[in-house]
């Protein structure tokens, strides 16, 4: 300051610069705080703006309101009105209406797989429904319709964010191809159809007549059944680069003929017979003619008794089974069934290459599955109910890996019965990945 001033005005223009330093200091503080937003538990910073609730962090549990900063308070006694004032901010007090729409920025400590967590359980809150809740949906076709969408929408923002999908699919993914399911309506099931477990096969020369007396006419439909909606949409997700592996739980290799490259047909093909002695494996075709061949005159002189479908033109379709057999009648003789045994050996019981009920998947396979939950950043599941602990474990895997999981079926599943958060949605898987398809699209 110059001499000639007094010394106290000499004084106070001396701390001028002080002041001003400490104010810019503190407005950049303040902005720090306030672009952040919240921590997530983790103490990583991410700026998570969710219309409607303000209390959302990045891991989508509920948090405190964020304190105002000086920043915030300094704007105040200006007269500039605060972000929580006013009511188009992002953390509006005001609830938006269904769907919840969420938009995020992404910041270097917050991955893709990280986003997608957040977005799936985001979702799931934004619902004010508990998991466990979204087993059935409401009578009123708009609101099952709304709810529907609504989880669409979603699922199609969780495979935008990944590259590494992994589905498992079961029997619901095939019957738009004409192959039953087991459980579902109008499945295997319901029409009182046993299906055939390892002991009873292994065992029992008579119930492998039985078996291969139904297979020879099953097969023809089984093996013409071809490629559905819900195939070709897995196979193009694929091709996007999008998908890791497909777990399938089906033994038709549909999933194949569609497209998909990265298959693993946890419970076999039945494309393929397997020698239970000497572990020879040879083409079901050639099986078929063999044993078609030794059996012609049982056919014919059993076609009569036959359930009348048989008799009418492309009708035996809708006998068939999810194992590939097929219902022929009652009170016929199997007796007189011959069943070829192994070409190479000799002797040991041919088998198709199936995991029946009562046997167990090979230790190999259910690594190979583990390995690709392991890499996955989203787990959807399409067309099974997940009874059997084989696909069951996989979808407690994937929890255990706070990996968002999505259910495409109808009816509920063991994955909600038990309380695992996912996203469900209600509706034939075919026109629900079709959809997504399209949408990506």
């Amino acid at each position: 300051p110059p001499r000639f001033l007094s010394p106290p005005l000499r004084l106070i223009l001396s701390l001028i610069p002080a002041i001003l330093c400490a104010v810019l200091a503190a407005f950049a503080l303040a902005a720090r705080g306030t672009r952040s937003g919240y921590r997530d538990s983790n103490g990583d910073l991410a700026r998570c703006f969710v219309r409607g609730n303000p209390n959302i962090c990045s891991e989508g549990k509920m948090i405190g309101r964020v304190r105002q900063h000086t920043f915030v308070r300094m704007m105040s006694s200006f007269g500039i009105p605060s972000l929580s004032s006013t009511s188009s901010s992002p953390f509006s007090k005001t609830t938006a209406p269904k769907p919840v729409w969420l938009s995020f920025v992404s910041v270097p400590s917050v991955s893709p797989q990280e986003e997608s967590q957040t977005l799936f359980a985001s979702s799931l809150m934004a619902s004010g429904e508990e998991a466990s809740d979204r087993t059935t949906l409401d009578d009123n076709s708009e609101e099952r319709d709304g709810q529907r969408l609504e989880g669409v929408s979603t699922l199609v923002e969780l495979v935008r964010r990944s590259r590494d999908i992994v589905f498992v699919t079961g029997a619901g993914c095939s019957t738009q191809s004409g192959i039953p399911d087991y459980r579902g309506v109008g499945g295997s099931y319901s029409k009182g159809h046993k299906p055939m477990d390892h002991d009873s096969f292994m065992e029992s020369p008579q119930e492998r007549r039985r078996y291969w007396a139904r297979s020879m006419r099953g097969w023809g439909p089984f093996y013409r059944a071809k490629p559905n909606k819900a195939h070709h949409a897995i196979a193009k997700i694929e091709e996007a680069g999008r998908v890791h592996t497909v777990i399938t739980q089906n033994v038709d290799g549909l999933h194949q003929r569609a497209g998909s490259k990265s298959v693993i047909e946890l419970h076999g093909t039945n494309h393929v017979i397997r020698c239970m002695h000497c572990g020879h494996k040879s083409d079901r075709n050639t099986h078929q003619r063999l044993i078609s061949a030794w059996n012609f005159w049982w056919l014919k002189r059993n076609n009569a008794s036959f359930v009348p479908e048989w008799n009418l033109p492309n009708q035996g379709e809708s006998m068939l089974r999810a194992d590939g057999d097929a219902e022929l009648g009652e009170n016929l003789d199997y007796s007189e069934i011959r069943v070829p045994s192994c070409g190479r050996c000799g002797e040991g019981i041919l088998k198709p290459d199936v995991v029946y009920f009562g046997d167990s998947v090979p230790k190999e396979r259910v690594r190979k599955a583990a390995d690709a939950i392991d890499i996955a950043d989203l787990l959807i599941v399409a067309g099974s109910s997940l009874s059997v602990l084989s696909s069951f474990r996989l979808v407690l895997q994937a929890n255990e890996r706070n990996i968002p999981i999505a259910v495409v079926n109808i009816g509920p599943t063991r994955a909600e019965r038990e309380g695992i958060p996912l996203l469900k949605i209600e509706a034939e898987v075919g026109d629900t990945l079709e959809t997504i398809v399209q949408t990506l699209q």
